[in-house]
């Protein structure tokens, strides 16, 4: 099992469990209120939740790496 295995689940189970409060959240409100609007629960939960996960560093490292791997390289002699 590779080092970051355990961690390539967080970031999908975290999206599934907002999703899931968010839709709980919803329909407990249109029920009380019967007020459908309360389904805006669920992409409010999930961006607020993004925000405490959401790593921009790793995104720009995996990105400077790819362009440093892709980038051509200079054969000619000195």
């Amino acid at each position: 099992m590779s080092p970051g295995t355990g961690r390539r689940w967080r970031r999908p189970a975290l999206l599934v469990l907002l999703f899931a409060a968010g839709a709980a959240a919803g329909w407990i409100g249109e029920t009380l209120s019967g007020d459908p609007s309360w389904y805006l629960a669920i992409p409010a939960l999930v961006a607020a939740g993004w925000f405490f996960v959401a790593d921009p560093e790793a995104c720009l490292d995996s990105c400077r790496a790819d362009r440093r791997a892709q980038a051509p390289v200079d054969r000619r002699l000195p």
